[in-house]
This record gives C-alpha cells, sequence and structure tokens, in this order.
C-alpha cells in the first residue's frame, strides 16, 4: 500500500505535526509506504490562467515547474491525503495554487480507484474548506472517503482533545480499510449526471476543446453510462438522460458553438 499525503502548509506547524500522527498510525497497521509532499518544498510557479491545460492534451502548462512530478507521485499512489490549515476560512494560496493547475482534470479525470482523505487545522469552522477539498479531489477520480478538522490542539482541554484524537484514529482506520479494500464506490444520481454533462461537453465541443473528446473517446467513455463499470439503474439513466436533453436545450440558448 502506498499513501502519498499533499500538505498545503507553508510550514511545518500544526498541520506538519497531525500528518505525523497520522503517519504514525497508519504504519502501526502494516508497513505501507507513506510519502509526504511538502508544497512549500516545490517549484510551483504561479498558475497564469492561460489553460493551455485544458485546450491541449498533455502537459502544456508554460510553466516550468514541479507539478508533474507531484502529479507522477499522485498516479503511483493508492491513495492520498490532502491537508491544508485554516487561511481566512480556505485552503492556503500554497495549496490553491497547485489545485488552480491541475483544472484540467474536471475536464479529463484520470484518478479513479484511488482514494483520498481530506483534513483541514486551525479554526474550528471546517465545513466551506472541507467540502471544496473533498469536491475537488472526487472530480479528479478520487473515492473521498474520510474528512476530519482538526481544530488547533495546544488550545483544547485534555477532554475535547482526547475527544478530536479519538475521532481522528475512527477516520484514519476508515481511511486504511477502504484503501485496502479498493472497491470503487455505486455512483449517485449526482454523479451519474456530472458523467453525462461532461460526455456532453466534450462532445459537443469537440472543436473547441479536441484534447477533452480525444481523451473521452480514448477511454471509451463516449459509449458508457459511467467512467467505470457499475450498477446504474435503468431509472436513473433515463432521468439523467432527460435532465441531459433539458441542460443541453438550455446552454446552446446560453454558449456559442453548443
Amino acid at each position: 500500500m502506498k499513501i502519498l499525503a499533499i500538505m498545503g502548509s507553508p510550514r511545518k506547524g500544526e498541520s506538519f505535526k497531525v500528518l505525523q500522527l497520522i503517519e504514525e498510525k497508519l504504519k502501526q497497521k502494516e508497513d505501507l509506504n507513506f510519502e509526504s509532499v511538502l508544497l512549500k518544498d516545490y517549484n510551483l510557479g504561479q498558475c497564469k490562467g492561460c489553460h493551455l491545460c485544458i485546450f491541449k492534451e498533455g502537459h502544456h502548462c508554460p510553466l516550468d515547474n514541479d507539478v508533474p512530478k507531484i502529479e507522477e507521485k499522485m498516479m503511483d499512489a493508492d491513495a492520498i491525503i490532502m491537508i491544508t490549515p485554516l487561511y481566512s476560512q480556505h485552503v492556503t494560496a500554497l495549496l490553491k495554487n497547485y489545485i488552480d493547475q491541475l483544472s484540467y482534470l474536471w475536464h479529463r479525470p484520470r484518478y479513479f480507484g484511488k482514494k483520498a482523505m481530506v483534513i483541514a487545522t486551525g479554526g474550528a469552522i471546517f465545513k466551506g474548506t472541507l467540502n471544496f477539498m473533498e469536491e475537488t479531489t472526487k472530480r479528479w477520480g478520487y473515492h473521498v472517503t474520510n474528512k476530519i478538522g482538526i481544530p488547533h490542539l495546544d488550545s483544547l482541554t485534555d477532554s475535547y482533545k482526547q475527544k478530536i484524537m479519538t475521532k481522528l484514529d475512527q477516520e484514519v482506520e476508515g481511511f486504511y480499510q477502504n484503501v485496502k479494500a479498493g472497491r470503487q464506490p455505486v455512483p449517485s444520481f449526482g454523479d451519474v449526471m456530472w458523467f453525462e454533462m461532461w460526455k456532453g461537453n466534450s462532445i459537443a465541443l469537440k472543436d473547441t476543446y479536441p484534447a477533452d473528446y480525444e481523451y473521452w473517446n480514448q477511454k471509451g467513455w463516449i459509449n458508457e453510462s459511467y467512467y467505470y463499470p457499475t450498477n446504474i439503474s435503468i431509472w436513473k439513466r433515463l432521468a439523467v438522460k432527460l435532465i441531459g436533453l433539458l441542460g443541453s436545450s438550455y446552454m446552446k440558448k446560453m454558449y456559442k458553438g453548443y
């Protein structure tokens, strides 16, 4: 089992200490391979918003940086742990910049079959940040099995700190068991709707975004009902098709070339 941790903190503070705790807990279960990517130690540059990663297949980013190296590590791992301190009730600029440079993955997801756990540390209002991290990694293809917010540990009472540590143990255990099982989740109605939306988008805009169409066609998704073989009821498929037709009609009124 290989776990890759991606940390968005610009220093080795609370998030780093929590990550060390998680590594220790996981290695107590088995002699797994655990690697940490501290984004502060990598040359990321600053996303320019040029959209070349979306318009062209492969790595066409004008930045000569380390993002492709981290992507390779993500592909090589069975699961990732994404962790960040809260900065202004969001992920750090460091992590957001990395996420921005992977925007093409919303068009061409590639990490199916892999698990993810997302963690935020610091202030106690974690919901928005955790939901953002969960949605992002999910759209990259990951199955997000666990998420948790960890308040400032040094400021907690002994009893509440124990409660948080117990919760962390449960989340780590759940994450470990999900990675070990390796099962793909049954997609929800929203997941299937998302798939159909992007499939329709890749077909309708194949001249505008040729890389998307080429990727979807190469994967065989153009003729499938979902990213991977799974059980989707006939009623769910019919409902998705109907909503898809209505959505396509709306998009034609709104956007050129649709």
